[in-house]
């Protein structure tokens, strides 16, 4: 099992990202497939937007060796720095994600490989990340997969709203307004013309304050951790995510 290292100013980002989710909803590997999960966060004055590839073992291993620049078995930290640079260079094509017609810019990747830094047959995640400002009001965003990975399993499109905005409504693609903050998709699409967007339509409370990293409620601690216990996948992408925030 991977080991989080569980940090205050990361128990925020945790809670958002991942207890308000039904049970049974949480990123999930597959042996064969890689899964993707597409992430909006919404809180305080931004939208964040997480673009997660969960590598089962199988994959994993193809992708491992594709990292594997010098052919030695071992992937080191710069044969994964080269990697999440050019997943970088693919984000433009892996999801478009906009604010009212304006583009969210994904332009951070990591590759985090859990306890096995070889080749063989084990899990992988890629994660590519980006934010931008969100004025108070009520916004349009809306999030579309892009290029497919190979041996695609399935595609989760998840809204995460902090307590100060609202969900007016959401819907897939053309489709009629509802209430869901949650699409799922099995497998790759059926048709060239299948439309897989899903755009929500979220409104500030008002005032609209940004949340403070400090002073959180007791109860936060021990929230966090128990998500973060769910499971070595739940942990690594929380991990990751929990970093990008501190980065920014």
């Amino acid at each position: 099992m991977v080991r989080a290292v569980v940090k205050p100013s990361h128990l925020l980002a945790a809670v958002l990202l991942l207890a308000p989710r039904p049970a049974g909803a949480h990123p999930e590997m597959s042996p064969t497939t890689v899964n993707r999960y597409l992430s909006v966060m919404v809180i305080g004055d931004r939208v964040e937007v997480f673009y997660t590839l969960l590598f089962g073992p199988l994959p994993g291993a193809d992708e491992r060796q594709r990292i594997d620049g010098d052919g030695n078995g071992q992937l080191s930290p710069k044969e994964l720095h080269e990697a999440a640079r050019g997943w970088e260079t693919e984000a433009d094509k892996l999801v478009g994600a906009t604010v009212d017609g304006e583009r969210i810019v994904l332009g951070k990747a990591d590759v985090q490989l859990g306890d096995s830094q070889g080749i063989e047959a084990a899990p992988l995640v890629v994660e590519v990340y980006g934010s931008r400002e969100l004025p108070s009001g009520t916004r349009r965003v809306r999030i579309e997969p892009g290029k497919d990975p190979p041996r695609l399993g399935e595609t989760e499109v998840v809204l995460d709203l902090s307590p100060d905005w609202t969900l007016v409504s959401s819907r897939r693609g053309g489709g009629a307004d509802g209430q869901d903050v949650r699409f799922k998709f099995d497998g790759p699409p059926v048709s060239m013309i299948e439309d897989r967007s899903v755009t929500y339509v979220v409104k500030s409370r008002n005032p609209l304050v940004a949340p403070s990293r400090k002073g959180m409620p007791g109860w936060m601690p021990l929230a966090a951790l128990g998500v973060l216990l769910t499971g070595a996948i739940v942990a690594l992408v929380t991990r990751v995510r929990a970093y990008r925030r501190e980065k920014g």
